[in-house]
């Protein structure tokens, strides 16, 4: 729009000169410019025909927090043309969108570069709507078809951050060990966990037969609590959103930070273990097994695309409401200052 009104301005000075007179050179000059005009706008309209667009969005490490989009076509004209692009990006960790159109000149004939940048580190999520070509002078610009709402997404990844500090106990568990929970009843009747006397409504099948023998009256065996030895690592993604909203967004970059340091302390300490969160969409915690590095560098897109909730409830108490905790033996929540340590 800008473009077009320097361009009217300039033909209205052109005319202003020319018609009474004052400057011949003036009709010549204008003349050629509606000609140029007409030329680039015939080029451009051709070229968009033929225009292929591939893009490519590539992410940021350790704290950067900005992201780059590189369009590339296979545009080979003599004469240049630009870009102009709708485009709608979001931090899927911290919630934050942004909706923009602008245009691009190219850095060579066939590459175009546009910058995201982001104040807190997550999962960026970029969703180009419509892409047009313009012309030399951007006055006129056509819809280049085959690229509406393409969806790209890349990582913008926390600063380093020292892993919390555990009890040397949490490096000690080994998988292959059975055992069972001390302050639980379960329903492994292989294992004892306390004898009672019958009640009413007690199975029968529970009664411990040979002491009943022993006694005048029936006894009844509870079962134990199997559990396992594995690790889970929550992420406490919902906090207390104040009117700005940048202290909760800071805490939650901060605990996956906090959760990505002490997830690669324990890969590198052969440790398998989990990394849950409370996932928006589907309303519940969702679980990942790490047993490599790999496994986390997987697991680092649906980590930091964790996005961040108001504090209603906490990661522990929707933990315990919809998932068995008998699953893990010790859970550790990760939030933005400390590590709760929860062992079942």
């Amino acid at each position: 729009m800008k473009n077009r009104l320097f361009f009217i301005l300039w033909l209205a000075v052109l005319v202003l000169l020319w018609l009474p007179g004052r400057l011949q050179s003036a009709g010549v000059i204008l003349t050629d410019s509606l000609l140029a005009v007409i030329v680039l706008a015939i080029w451009t309209y051709f070229a968009t025909k033929h225009i292929k667009a591939g893009f490519e969005l590539k992410g940021s490490r350790n704290g950067e927090k900005q992201a780059v989009l590189e369009i590339k076509t296979n545009y080979s004209g003599k004469l240049p043309i630009g870009l102009k692009l709708k485009i709608q990006s979001e931090n899927l960790l911290t919630g934050q969108m942004c909706e923009m159109a602008l245009g691009l000149q190219a850095e060579k004939k066939d590459k175009w570069t546009l910058e995201f940048k982001s104040s807190h580190a997550g999962k960026l999520q970029v969703m180009i709507e419509a892409v047009y070509v313009t012309d030399l002078l951007g006055l006129f610009c056509f819809h280049l078809k085959g690229v509406e709402r393409q969806m790209l997404t890349c990582l913008l990844l926390p600063q380093a951050a020292e892993p919390p500090q555990m009890p040397e106990v949490f490096y000690q568990y080994a998988e292959s060990s059975d055992t069972y929970a001390e302050n639980r009843l379960g329903a492994d009747q292989s294992q004892t966990y306390e004898l009672r006397d019958y009640r009413s409504g007690d199975n029968f099948r529970a009664i411990h037969w040979k002491l009943s023998s022993r006694n005048e009256s029936w006894i009844v065996r509870e079962g134990s609590c199997p559990i396992d030895y594995r690790l889970l690592l929550l992420l406490e993604n919902s906090y207390e959103i104040e009117e700005a909203g940048e202290k909760a967004e800071t805490a939650i970059e901060h605990a996956c930070a906090c959760i990505i340091a002490l997830s690669e302390d324990l890969t590198d300490k052969g440790i398998v273990h989990h990394i849950g969160w409370w996932d928006k969409k589907t309303q519940s915690v969702c679980t990942v097994e790490i047993q490599s590095a790999e496994d986390l560098l997987l697991s680092l897109g649906e980590i930091l695309a964790a996005t961040l909730e108001e504090r209603k409830r906490t990661i522990w108490e929707r933990f315990q409401d919809t998932c068995e905790e008998n699953r893990f033996a010790q859970i550790i929540v990760i939030d933005d200052e400390t590590a709760k340590n929860h062992s079942l």
